[in-house]
């Protein structure tokens, strides 16, 4: 009870000359409820109606917050109304012209809403302090309004509103790898379009119309759903078709580093060349300080030509790009460094035999890279017999050794030179 008289000290000292007690007296009540309506009996006749709703409001919150709260508040109220109890209730709903959609909240009826209190001696009273039960249903909804135990009812016309789109957002997963020989509609399984609505909820869509176009480079295209529009990014690099790629992984394979290896049954380097690229993307987990070889297609017998991928520094992890001609100083490498094992290595290697021209742009570890070199006049004269093996090398006698480990996603070798917008294209996918 505490609690309670502190309370009561709080909110009904600014009326302790009406109730004609000191506030400090009403602190020391206590004891049962029987003793509190006592006390009540006896303060009630010098109470003003100020102080009557001052008290009740303030019992009125202690419900809230005290176990016994509301017991001690009905006694109250029981006490101070004894002689002035409500019968009924009434409302009556002016709606007039005003529309009521059924995504309104019950109380905005209460602006058009008087609600009155008929108590035992024929007075009556508008009261505000009411609350309101119901639904609003499209057509006419019944609405309950309940005050000090009492209750009645009105009647509503609501009218159905139909949630409106107020915007859309386009994204595109970033595993979209698109060609010139794609149209529009393919972007679609790598497209999510979302529309969020008037209540705030949001819904996948899929009926919407693509406007734009697929050339090489980047791309924005349009989005239309329902009057409304959103744009996305494609990166689409150059047509290619299944006569393009000489040699394509079939799916992601790891080494490890021991035994495993593949052989993809391509002379790279026979007679008659046709300019290349390889493209891989892979996670490195071999360990610092141990020659391994990712690619190798050359003859091992000085001058070694022939084309190489490895690592090859016993001092840290140097990725060697190897394009080699038949003479002693015909040999072009490329070294890209990272330290750390477990990196991604996202490589595409350019070999252009026509205009004697060679291209390595990279992703490893984070790290950009783009070197570029003028072949040697003689790497035309190269002639070798090797395959091309993933994930080792092999010497003269077809003896397997420096073994790669480590995880390739993806390979491939086109039997053509990739322009470096194809090669930012590819930097830019993802595998798995």
């Amino acid at each position: 009870m505490s609690k309670i008289y502190t309370d009561l000290n709080t909110v009904l000292t600014p009326y302790a000359t009406a109730i004609k007690k000191n506030a400090s007296d009403i602190t020391s009540l206590n004891g049962s409820l029987g003793d509190v309506k006592a006390d009540l009996d006896a303060l009630e006749p010098g109470l003003s109606d100020e102080a009557k709703e001052a008290l009740l409001a303030c019992f009125k919150h202690v419900a809230w917050i005290d176990d016994d709260g509301q017991t001690y508040y009905e006694a109250l109220e029981e006490t101070l109304n004894r002689s002035h109890i409500i019968s009924s209730i009434s409302a009556v709903f002016n709606q007039g012209s005003t529309v009521v959609y059924d995504t309104d909240e019950l109380y905005s009826l209460k602006q058009y809403l008087t609600v009155t209190a008929t108590y035992d001696d024929g007075t009556t009273k508008e009261v505000n302090d009411y609350t309101l039960n119901g639904e609003l249903v499209s057509g006419t909804s019944t609405i309950t309004v309940a005050y000090n135990k009492k209750t009645t009812t009105f009647n509503v016309t609501v009218t159905h509103q139909a949630k409106t789109i107020e915007s859309i957002t386009a994204t595109l997963s970033s595993s979209a790898a698109m060609t010139t020989d794609n149209v529009l509609d393919d972007l679609r399984p790598y497209l999510t379009v979302r529309a969020t609505y008037s209540d705030g909820s949001t819904q996948t869509v899929s009926n919407y119309i693509l406007n734009g176009s697929l050339n090489v480079g980047v791309n924005t295209i349009t989005v239309t759903y329902s009057g409304k529009t959103a744009t996305f990014n494609v990166v689409v690099t150059e047509r290619i078709t299944p006569s393009d790629v000489l040699y394509s992984l079939p799916s992601a394979t790891t080494f490890n580093g021991k035994s495993t290896y593949i052989d993809t049954g391509l002379q790279l380097m026979k007679s008659e060349k046709s300019n290349i690229t390889i493209v891989f993307d892979a996670i490195d987990n071999h360990p610092v300080g141990q020659s391994a070889v990712i690619l190798h297609c050359m003859h091992e017998n000085d001058p070694y030509p022939g084309i190489c991928i490895q690592e090859w520094d016993d001092s840290g992890r140097l990725y060697a790009f190897d394009v080699n001609s038949n003479s002693a100083s015909g040999i072009i490498r490329f070294q890209l460094h990272s330290t750390n094992i477990g990196v991604r290595v996202k490589v595409v290697m350019i070999i252009d035999f026509t205009s004697k021209r060679s291209k390595v742009i990279a992703n490893i570890g984070g790290t950009d890279y783009t070197r570029a070199a003028q072949l040697l006049s003689d790497v035309n004269d190269v002639n070798i017999s090797e395959n091309a093996l993933l994930g080792c090398y092999q010497d003269t006698s077809g003896t397997k050794g420096r073994y790669w480990k480590g995880t390739i996603y993806d390979f491939k070798i086109y039997d053509y030179a990739w322009t470096d917008t194809e090669a930012q294209a590819y930097l830019q996918e993802e595998h798995s």
